[in-house]
């Protein structure tokens, strides 16, 4: 949308007429003019009209189209946990990167382009994209966003799984997000989080020193975002040390967390209530692990196939889809019905390209191990072996992750 079209169409959304809006500061031949990008207006005349129509300048002056770049966020290829949505960024956004507009919604579909250059293996568009960013927010004063969009930046190295990096980058913000973390807290928040689940496999010291802060901080500030996650992963961790009584802290945690946070996507997020953090998904289970699983898969299924409308992506009908086969196999491999794994397991079921995360790929490479024990389980040691080897190279840069500890348990099974 040019500046005489968004001029336009706040003056008819406001019901004003070319006089109205003309008033005493310009002619009504000359607004006309603006308005059908046939002139362009002075510093003064876009002054008075951002203050007429109750907007800012930089408001009417912002590059782009920013319904197309609205839409653009609400494609639901963006959603889809097995497919990064190459095509979608290749075929239509790159090419249409003139329609970005330059708001807060255009920067968002700049960070998708970036993660798409980091999933790709272009490293320096990636950096190009992210000063690009940066100089924007500046542009309009905004520099805290600009140290919001640096920790994007470094998440975004997910998906070219250099880790490493990911943490040294988190590292050197201290300083600025220090600067403005009275101002917005979220800021410090999210850099505490990032800062310590970074440092999980580089930085024990770090990892823990930040996650504990980063939990009392939510408390102070009483914002809780990544609460949840915070306390899952400080939980595995403990239980992984079987310091059980440590571990059981975060459980508690969570546990409490649960009772007043009531959103449905802790419905999909945790199986067991009672023991929120689920340290193992194949091995060690309760005795009534069956009927848990039974239970969860029929209110999932109600929400997949109901009329349940969320504006949590993670509740989106098509994203809960994708995991139910997972709990399928378990099901039934809990149920000792390993043929109908045999029969029913598909790699593919396992395969997560938008969840980069050490912690996202090694639990679900442990839950595709439900093939291999299955496949042991029916007397076929050898091709079970083969199915082991195979999934631990998908995962071979982080099999000595902290959070591997069931890999190699079933590792030890099946290599006896």
């Amino acid at each position: 949308m040019t500046l005489g079209e968004r001029i336009k169409a706040l003056r008819k959304e406001q019901g004003l007429t070319l006089v109205d809006l003309a008033g005493s500061k310009i002619t009504k031949g000359m607004l006309s003019l603006i308005e059908n990008n046939k002139s362009k207006p002075s510093m003064d005349t876009l002054e008075y009209l951002a203050e007429e129509l109750g907007v800012t300048v930089s408001y009417l002056t912002q590059e782009g189209d920013s319904e197309w770049t609205k839409e653009v966020l609400e494609r639901s290829e963006l959603y889809n946990a097995f497919d990064f949505p190459t095509e979608l960024i290749k075929e239509e956004i790159l090419p249409n990167m003139d329609k970005i507009a330059q708001s807060n919604d255009g920067m968002v579909v700049y960070h998708l382009i970036r993660v798409y250059y980091r999933y790709t293996g272009q490293k320096e568009k990636a950096e190009e994209i992210t000063d690009l960013i940066e100089k924007f927010y500046k542009s309009i004063g905004l520099e805290h966003l600009a140290v919001t969009d640096k920790m994007n930046n470094a998440v975004s190295m997910l998906y070219e799984r250099d880790y490493k990096n990911a943490y040294e980058t988190i590292k050197q913000l201290e300083d600025e997000v220090e600067k403005f973390k009275d101002y917005d807290n979220n800021i410090y928040l999210n850099y505490l989080f990032w800062r310590s689940s970074f440092a999980a496999d580089f930085d024990r010291e770090d990892f823990l020193k930040y996650g504990e802060l980063h939990i009392q901080e939510s408390y102070k500030m009483e914002n809780f975002k990544y609460y949840y996650l915070q306390n899952l992963i400080l939980g595995l961790y403990y239980s992984h040390n079987e310091e059980w009584e440590k571990a059981e802290e975060y459980q508690e945690n969570i546990r409490k967390y649960l009772l007043f946070n009531q959103s449905d996507k802790y419905r999909f997020e945790v199986l067991d209530r009672n023991r929120p953090i689920s340290v193992f998904y194949l091995l060690n289970q309760p005795d009534n692990i069956i009927e848990m699983i039974e239970e969860f898969l029929k209110g999932m299924t109600e929400m997949v196939e109901g009329d349940y409308v969320s504006e949590e992506p993670k509740l989106h009908q098509e994203y809960i889809k994708q995991y139910l086969p997972v709990f399928d196999m378990e099901l039934a491999y809990f149920k000792e019905d390993y043929n109908y794994v045999l029969e029913n397991f598909s790699y593919k079921m396992y395969e997560r390209p938008q969840a980069q995360h050490p912690l996202d790929r090694i639990l679900f490479a442990v839950r595709s191990l439900v093939y291999p024990l299955s496949l042991f389980e029916t007397g076929k040691v050898e091709e079970a072996r083969e199915a082991y080897n195979l999934i631990e190279e998908i995962v071979a840069d982080i099999k000595d992750s902290i959070y591997a500890k069931e890999m190699h348990m079933i590792k030890e099974i099946l290599f006896k």
